[in-house]
């Protein structure tokens, strides 16, 4: 069996208070921050899969807790986005991906790649059931 090997990052955006963005996005982990013009952007450095990690487990308490990155809200400058864009694939049994833009007054926007197969289906006028996935 093939293990999912993926890539992981944000756009370039601009944050109200820097200090604060890096205190909050030092504390997320496997990502590394990039700065640019003034902007900043996020990458995961996942060394088992290179997405953004989900979820963390905690050693002390022996509970895992769920990484909310809808959090960059907070950081946000009036009238930015951060878009979170993800992709991989386990060889080619699978290809999936996803992306989350969020906006700085928190609203969430999703996509996913697998959208494609309903709006293909609605596009074209035929079952959804028709569209075999690819996959293996």
């Amino acid at each position: 069996m093939a293990n999912w090997q993926g890539a992981a990052r944000t756009n370039y955006f601009f944050v109200k208070n820097e200090k604060q963005f890096k205190a909050w996005a030092d504390n997320l982990p496997n990502m590394e921050i990039g700065e640019k013009d003034g902007r900043f952007m996020l990458m995961s450095t996942c060394p088992d899969t290179g997405a953004f990690t989900q979820y963390v487990y905690d050693d002390e308490t022996g509970h895992e807790y769920d990484v909310d990155l809808t959090e960059i809200a907070q950081f946000l400058e009036d009238g930015q986005v951060a878009i979170f864009m993800e992709a991989g694939a386990e060889k080619l049994r699978c290809i999936t991906g996803w992306a989350m833009a969020v906006s700085w007054d928190g609203r969430v926007e999703n996509v996913s790649i697998d959208d494609i197969y309903e709006k293909a289906a609605n596009a074209f006028g035929v079952n959804r059931s028709s569209i075999t996935a690819c996959s293996y």
